[in-house]
């Protein structure tokens, strides 16, 4: 993709002409755009397909061959939500 260069050109987002450069620092695909801001190659992936993050996962997941990691499950982050919660609770009961 030309937009991938390390050159300044248009905007793969927005649509302006000289607006967007792909820097890729810590080669996390950050990328930055003078009217969309700033963002890493997840951010990129899921507002140019127009993703939500669940099937931006679901893509990465199909591309690597690999599983996303557990904290992306949404069961176990609201359980792990829920248990700091309780922890929280019982510390300001205890008090």
């Amino acid at each position: 993709m030309k937009c991938l260069s390390k050159r300044q050109g248009p905007c793969p987002l927005c649509g302006g002409k000289t607006r967007f450069r792909f820097d890729n620092r810590n080669d996390a695909g950050t990328y930055f755009c003078n009217h969309c801001g700033a963002g890493n190659g997840y951010t990129l992936l899921r507002a140019f397909a127009g993703m939500t993050d669940r099937e931006a996962l679901e893509f990465l997941e199909g591309e690597s061959g690999c599983r996303p990691a557990a904290h992306y499950d949404e069961r176990s982050l609201k359980a792990k939500a829920e248990a700091e919660a309780r922890e929280k609770r019982a510390k300001l009961n205890a008090a």
